[in-house]
């Protein structure tokens, strides 16, 4: 069994190389495209994701999700897992408290790569 500690950490550290080799947020939603609607930074030569085909809309709604869950977000994820982590090594039965099972749950998802 893996300590939950060391899951932490490495979730830290994928979620921090992560976010460091992204293109620099903040990321933004650009709507006035046709069919579609781009995410990335407010360089229009950094856009990183677009949603829709062509002659389709596309979803609004997941181009705000991606722009909200950019290299910023996953930064300050991998703060909260190194506090945790830290936390786990004063006191273990303390991920098992408040907080601690779905900060590890997230941590899992990240070292999966969102697979279950």
């Amino acid at each position: 069994m893996t300590n939950p500690s060391d899951e932490l950490r490495t979730a830290a550290a994928r979620a921090r190389t992560l976010a460091d080799t992204a293109t620099p947020g903040p990321w933004t939603v650009d709507s006035s495209i046709p069919y579609g609607h781009r995410v990335g930074s407010s360089d229009e030569a950094d856009w990183v994701a677009w949603t829709g085909e062509h002659g389709e809309d596309g979803s609004e709604t997941d181009a705000a999700y991606i722009a909200a869950m950019g290299p910023n977000v996953g930064t300050a994820l991998a703060d909260v897992f190194d506090a945790w982590a830290r936390v786990g090594e004063l006191d273990p039965d303390l991920l098992n408290r408040v907080g601690g099972p779905e900060t590890l749950a997230v941590a899992r998802a990240i070292n999966t790569g969102g697979q279950p």
